[in-house]
């Protein structure tokens, strides 16, 4: 895990342009909310397909 998040990491790092801070905040404005939404689903999901783990 590590080997690919050094490789992701000096990718991004390498290019000036991916190092521009409003460009980062751009995608996280994407990303979060996407995240939160998937594990949300992901929360729906295991209560109706599992009613006895919520007892």
């Amino acid at each position: 895990m590590d080997i690919i998040f050094d490789a992701c990491i000096d990718s991004w790092k390498a290019d000036p342009e991916l190092n521009d801070s409003s460009y980062m905040w751009n995608i996280l404005i994407y990303v979060i909310p996407y995240t939160l939404y998937a594990l949300a689903a992901g929360f729906l999901v295991t209560f109706f397909f599992c009613p006895q783990c919520t007892n």
